[in-house]
């Protein structure tokens, strides 16, 4: 007999006291059910929602109607078709919209820290250019980690997006752990996310909630949510909209998040369902910095702020002094100064004037690299050091379309149609690799006797700049039917069947191109011919953007770079009438060549899904074919091909792309649920994926090939408590192959330099196909990574009053198999470097010995790895979330609960060892090289974070029935300020570090009418 959840809900509800004694007993009772005899597992009761909620059927489609406080009843995850949790083999995680409501997730970089085991990048930072630079929140797409290994997969309603994901419009977050070839054959090793997006929930009544937000850092958030039947039983339409503007604890950063989504549903016969849906996004973001700024002050304020007496009868400081150095940038070179400037200064080079000596050049390699200022005295922690001089603007579009039919009681066929179109603009005016805290200490202008107005002041200096343009595309047809049988009647051992069979297809277009900012008035000693790129350097702007000094008592207090012009202008001009291009490529071309690159996908997948022994045994399996037509093209050189002019806009590629280049993958899931008594289930699953290639090449120039993974996942479940209390316990092996590896910057850059620099001094190009005139970015270096460990899940509802969420995952996660083309490269050309050791580089103002030797150790280092702990990684990631509700007495309608995180210490650098130098033919090199020790890595500090929340609802009367919930929620209750370490020197020092958020206060206020 079915009972309704209402009174079912009455009846299993507890006093606190009972539930202390049944929690008590529960050992008790858990081996005693142990004992019994096997029945099968229970049927999960069908919800019996209102009236008019709208129910689903369709095993396309699950409704959140049965998820029951944290927990989650089923899910589209395991096999693209609605199933129970409770019969899926894959490790599967569900956030539902009541979770995402106590955490005050408002996006899902909000909700990732609550995860099982997925890291966003307000929990770990990839280390660039030898630590000097980190990840940077920048909408550029969603950085993330899943098990150690590589970034998840990130969809809506299972299609792929690279859109930044709202809550205003999110039903629930799925993450599913490793890969899956039934779901997503051409998907992430790692796992994917996905977000469900709200549908039409009711057909005969009207329903709009209004929800606010604000936090003690003045953001706020506006959403709207209305669902309205249009035909009553037959039509009906959801419509949310979104008006955000969040800031950051340090200023000036924040986000301006402007949506709008509708959907609808048709239901023109019984049997047939369309839906439709459609999202127009557009996000103005000033990202915020995750480490602290770094130092060039303290030595100087340590020996007492020495200036410098740099008028022309003065001697020049020395070239390497320890202290004070001479500024040897190309007299050519041209400053511009903005800022917190005392007084006007002309556009000049500082040439011959004193800079100080940095603290990166006074460390030796490894160690030349810079380190955090951590005296708030100096400068202050809650300042966003880059200011306006970087930002990035998202504008996207998607819908899609989908239409299901049952044919008969036994077969359903479903058709989808989905579009994307993303647009961003990022913008570098002032490069984060140089947000560096420097001191002026000339005493004159250069060159002159006129006083320097701005000795002694603080500055930022950032040569060059870029701009990034970024377009994609994605279009995609999926059709699939499903047959199901039930032959339990006839044959009760034959058991019920799904066999599903899907075909999809789709075309993905990526296109992008960097944009160096560029100097177009006349420069000294350069053509004014603006497509030619020789000296390339010259032409890029120096910024010197002074700040105020905290302990200066006539101080304005503005502590970050502003520029005084839109840095998402196409050109600006200055107060000297200088013209500077940042977006305009029509004109003056790039340095950096745009690249087009359109993929083709053809994917063919058959699944079956068996329950037998009266479904106690939950069998999955499935195949899938992928085929990849990739066809690519590169920017041309303007003015007639020649070797030194700027690219053509990417822009014009569409038309030039190239022949096809085709690629083909099989991969394959099988897993098994067994139900051993009632409540206790084991499960097994292996699975593998594989994912169409990338732009790009090896050194060798062939293409790069798609990713791939294989996961293996064992563990148990526990459903005890009539189901109140689900446990999932899992120990896993997951597999990355072909991705990005963590040497990537340390190399594929560099190289590039060597290489060019040469050819352009008339070196024959590489005899094993490395071209250094297709761009730097065109070349990756990859590698595989590894990772296994152990993931527990345990969710519950013991009571109507109390939710329970607790997750813990361990992972070991390594790094194998990096780089051999780029060694082999290195071996040949190595001698052809040493020729042209003492050139300078073809942009810059350093050697290619200096190049290679920055080069060297991590090739070194590529050679002898056979397995390195991929960075920043941590063992163990733990979370807990509880909320109790009040339902008596004067505390009636109250609700309070809160959230444990707890990550174990991470690798932040390796020691270092002496091991034999196989490049001794480049002159200057030494029998040994210095290079990272795998077996010896140092580690940062672990992370504790507590959260509380206290909420109230009810009902108000105000002509007509109005639902109010209002919560408080409180981000790290204990304002635990702890720095972060980020990197260390070689030998262990603390060098970087990153400053975590301060307690926060939101608030939430919602109407439901």
């Amino acid at each position: 007999m079915r009972v309704s959840s209402r009174i079912r809900s009455r009846l299993v509800s507890l006093r606190l006291d009972r539930l202390i004694r049944a929690l008590a007993l529960a050992p008790v009772s858990f081996l005693a059910l142990c004992a019994q005899v096997a029945p099968p597992p229970p049927v999960v009761p069908e919800v019996q929602p209102a009236d008019e909620e709208v129910v689903e059927l369709s095993p396309f489609t699950i409704t959140a109607l049965a998820d029951r406080g944290y927990q989650a009843r089923s899910t589209l995850a395991g096999s693209r078709l609605n199933a129970d949790l409770v019969n899926v083999p894959s490790q599967i995680s569900v956030m539902t919209k009541e979770f995402l409501e106590d955490i005050s997730a408002g996006s899902l970089e909000d909700a990732l820290p609550y995860s099982l085991n997925v890291e966003g990048i307000s929990e770990f930072s990839s280390s660039e250019a030898g630590r000097r630079n980190f990840i940077d929140n920048l909408n550029d797409g969603q950085s993330n980690r899943a098990r150690g290994l590589t970034g998840v997969g990130t969809t809506v309603n299972f299609f792929p997006t690279d859109i930044p994901t709202s809550s205003y419009n999110i039903e629930r977050f799925t993450f599913l752990s490793g890969p899956n070839a039934i779901l997503y054959g051409s998907g992430s090793p790692a796992g994917i996310v996905d977000a469900s997006l709200l549908p039409v929930r009711n057909l005969s009544r009207t329903q709009l909630r209004l929800t606010t937000r604000t936090d003690d850092e003045q953001s706020w958030k506006h959403t709207a949510d209305l669902n309205m039947p249009l035909m009553r039983d037959v039509l009906g339409v959801r419509i949310a909209a979104q008006n955000e503007d969040t800031n950051s604890f340090k200023r000036p950063a924040g986000n301006r998040d402007d949506r709008l989504y509708a959907t609808f549903l048709l239901r023109p016969t019984r049997a047939t369902t369309i839906r439709g849906w459609a999202e127009t996004v557009r996000i103005r973001y000033t990202p915020v910095r995750t480490t602290q700024i770094f130092d060039n002050v303290s030595h100087w304020l340590a020996a007492g702020r020495p200036l410098y007496n740099n008028s022309p009868s003065q001697p020049q400081p020395p070239q390497n002094a320890p202290l004070l150095t001479r500024d040897t940038t190309n007299a050519v070179r041209q400053f511009f100064t903005v800022g917190q400037t005392l007084a006007p200064v002309p556009t000049m080079s500082w040439r011959g004037s004193a800079t100080l000596a940095s603290l990166e050049e006074i460390r030796p390699a490894p160690d030349a690299f810079w380190q955090a200022l951590l005296d708030p005295n100096v400068y202050p922690r809650d300042v966003s050091v880059w200011g306006n001089a970087f930002g990035s603007r998202t504008n996207g579009r998607t819908y899609g379309l989908s239409a299901q039919h049952e044919f008969s009681p036994a077969l359903w066929g479903e058709v989808s149609l989905y579009h994307q179109h993303s647009e961003l603009r990022l913008a570098r005016t002032m490069s984060p690799i140089d947000m560096v805290l420097r001191a002026d200490p000339n005493m004159f202008l250069p060159g002159t006797n006129t006083p320097n107005p701005n000795v002694g002041r603080y500055f930022i200096q950032s040569e060059g700049g870029q701009q990034n343009k970024r377009w994609r595309r994605q279009q995609s047809l999926r059709a699939s039917l499903v047959y199901q049988h039930d032959f339990t009647r006839q044959r009760p051992w034959l058991g019920r069947h799904r066999l599903s069979a899907s075909f999809e297809t789709g075309e993905n277009d990526a296109a992008n191109q960097t944009l160096p900012s560029r100097i177009i008035s006349p420069v000294p000693g350069l053509s004014d011919d603006l497509v030619n790129t020789a000296g390339e350097g010259l032409r890029r702007p120096i910024w010197r953007a002074y700040v105020d000094n905290p302990q200066d008592p006539n101080s304005g207090g503005v502590y970050s770079v502003n520029l005084p012009f839109d840095i998402f202008a196409d050109t600006v001009t200055l107060a000297d009438g200088t013209r500077i291009n940042l977006w305009d490529l029509e004109l003056y071309g790039s340095g950096n060549q745009g690249t087009w690159t359109r993929t083709g996908t053809r994917g063919y997948v058959a699944a079956l899904e068996s329950f037998l022994l009266k479904d106690r045994l939950a069998i999955t399996a499935g195949f899938r074919h992928d085929e990849s037509k990739i066809r690519r093209a590169f920017s041309e050189r303007l003015g007639n091909g020649n070797i030194n002019a700027g690219f053509e806009p990417f822009t014009r590629l569409k038309g030039k792309l190239g022949a096809a280049e085709r690629q083909e993958g099989d991969t394959a899931s099988a897993g098994f649920v067994f139900h051993v008594r009632k409540g206790i289930s084991v499960f097994a699953n292996r699975s593998k994926t594989y994912t169409p290639p990338p732009q790009g090449f090896n050194p060798d120039g062939t293409s790069l090939e798609g990713s791939s993974g294989i996961g293996t996942d064992f563990g148990v479940m526990l459903s005890l408590l009539d189901e109140r209390l689900g446990l999932r316990a899992n120990v896993f092996t997951n597999t990355s192959k072909n991705v990005s590896s963590n040497f990537q910057t340390d190399i594929a850059g560099r190289i590039y330099d060597m290489e060019r620099t040469v050819v352009l001094a008339g070196e024959p190009l590489d005899p094993g196909g490395y071209n250094p005139m297709i761009d730097a970015g065109s070349y990756y270096v990859r590698g595989s990574r590894k990772s296994k460990g152990v993931e527990l899940e345990l969710t519950a509802n013991p009571t109507r009053n109390l939710r329970f969420v607790a997750t813990a995952a361990k992972s070991e996660s390594h790094e194998d198999g990096v780089g051999q083309p780029w060694i082999d490269l290195a071996i040949r050309r190595v001698d052809v470097w040493s020729r042209h050791a003492t050139d300078v580089i073809w942009d810059a103002s350093t050697t290619v010995r200096n190049r290679f030797n920055a080069a060297s150790p991590p090739l070194v280092e590529m050679m002898g790895v056979q397995s390195i702990a991929v960075e920043q990684s941590r063992d163990w990631r733990l979370n807990g979330t509880t909320r109790y509700s009040f339902d008596r007495s004067w505390l009636k309608g109250a609700f309070v609960g809160g959230s444990v995180r707890y990550r174990s210490k991470n690798v932040v650098g390796f020691a270092q060892k002496e091991v034999p130098n196989p490049f001794t033919a480049f002159a200057g090199q030494g029998p040994t090289i210095s290079v990272k020790d795998a077996d010896r890595p140092y580690y940062g500090n672990r992370q504790e974070s507590f959260d509380a929340f206290v909420g109230y609802t009810r009902k108000l009367d105000w002509g007509r029935s109005i639902n109010w919930r209002v919560q408080l929620a409180v981000k790290n209750v204990f304002d635990d300020g702890t720095l972060q370490i980020q990197g260390v020197y070689s030998n262990g020092d603390r060098a970087n570090f990153t400053i975590p958020e301060p307690r926060r206060w939101i608030l939430t206020s919602s109407f439901d009418f």
